[in-house]
């Protein structure tokens, strides 16, 4: 299953449920029996797949962005300057005293 964005993410069985209502009724304490005997055309194997892919979408990931500040105004880009100069500051400091 891929997720997409801005689309509920589907089991693909004869039927198709959204991941989320799966994992909502297990969340609620629904048993696997309860949700089989509603949803006919799902096994044991989608309710599976459905807490796979609810496990994989917790996962942290890190992604490195690029940094690009754009100053609307004069005023703006002279905070960002001093902020700017008060980090290198508290950094060398931190790194002399160190």
């Amino acid at each position: 299953m891929m997720a997409s964005l801005g689309r509920p993410t589907k089991i693909r069985a004869p039927i198709r449920v959204l991941v989320s209502v799966i994992v909502d009724k297990v969340a609620a304490g629904a048993p696997r029996e309860e949700i089989l005997r509603n949803y006919t055309a799902l096994g044991i194997p989608h309710i599976d797949a459905a807490w796979a892919f609810a496990a994989g979408l917790t996962r942290e990931v890190i992604v490195a962005l690029p940094l690009k500040i754009k100053a609307s105004s004069s005023k703006s880009k002279s905070i960002f300057q001093q902020n700017t100069r008060r980090s290198r500051t508290w950094a060398q400091s931190a790194t002399n005293e160190n």
